[in-house]
């Protein structure tokens, strides 16, 4: 089965980080640096109730990217 699609769309910023909210996975991202810091799985990587599926390397990515383009 092929990994749903991330989109900018399915995530929230919060004040040290990201969530993705279709799996309730939150990632705290290091101050300044817009690494990783923390990582709270939630659903990732498993099939959801809607059969969706997200691939974790692609949604951390986003979570990163969509840091980062916040932080300017």
């Amino acid at each position: 089965m092929p990994y749903t699609p991330v989109t900018p769309a399915q995530f929230k910023l919060l004040e040290n980080g990201v969530a993705h909210l279709p799996t309730n996975a939150r990632f705290t991202i290091h101050p300044g640096g817009g690494d990783l810091e923390n990582v709270e799985i939630g659903d990732l990587g498993s099939v959801l109730t809607n059969g969706e599926q997200y691939s974790e390397t692609e949604v951390a990515e986003m979570a990163c990217r969509i840091w980062k383009e916040h932080c300017g």
